[in-house]
């Protein structure tokens, strides 16, 4: 199946291990040129001579937080025209929420809401001008999984739903919201 990205150009954040890893490498095995972003830059080298040697396709390594203003613009130089962004932050550590304090709360809500605004703003209007953008939020298991069903373990992640959901704002038709369908099976498919 072609997916029609082929020589596009894709931004994948905390792509070194986990979900972020799988959606760049088969972003990589459809023919996307990708740009991995995380903070360990041993494991994201790694990772990065490993899309290079399972796909061929053009990968560049950016060792950066992406929650931080630096990150991103870091991510940015090495990737300035996205045409799939990959917002991917980690998630909160699981745990009762009650014992949370505002700091866990606040960093939680950084990471897994206001970088996602932040990469969005900074690449739609590109994406809107080309005519073509894919915008995927993704977030942990432990953004979404329950460990006692009456206490909610969602920081971050519902409002960044919501967020998907509304496509950034921009009721643009070249740029899609929440395309979990398509990356979630992909970041599985074919993946050492």
């Amino acid at each position: 199946m072609d997916l029609g990205i082929k020589g596009r150009n894709a931004l994948v954040c905390a792509a070194s291990k986990g979900l972020g890893r799988g959606c760049a490498m088969s972003l990589a095995r459809e023919g996307a040129n990708v740009t991995i972003v995380a903070r360990g830059r041993e494991a994201l080298e790694q990772t990065a001579a490993d899309i290079r040697s399972a796909t061929g396709a053009r990968v560049a390594a950016v060792a950066a937080d992406i929650t931080t203003a630096e990150g991103r613009a870091a991510a940015l130089a090495a990737c300035p025209q996205p045409d799939i962004l990959v917002n991917n932050a980690g998630g909160p550590p699981p745990g009762d929420f009650r014992e949370w304090k505002r700091e866990d709360w606040i960093k939680a809500v950084d990471a897994n809401m206001l970088t996602p605004i932040e990469l969005i703003k900074a690449t739609v209007d590109g994406m809107i001008a080309r005519k073509f953008g894919r915008v995927d939020n993704i977030m942990s298991n432990s953004g979404r999984v329950h460990h006692r069903p009456e206490l909610p373990d969602r920081r971050g992640s519902v409002p960044r739903d919501v967020l998907t959901r509304s496509r950034a704002g921009c009721r643009a038709p070249c740029v899609t919201g929440s395309r979990r369908a398509l990356l979630y099976p992909l970041s599985w498919r074919r993946v050492s």
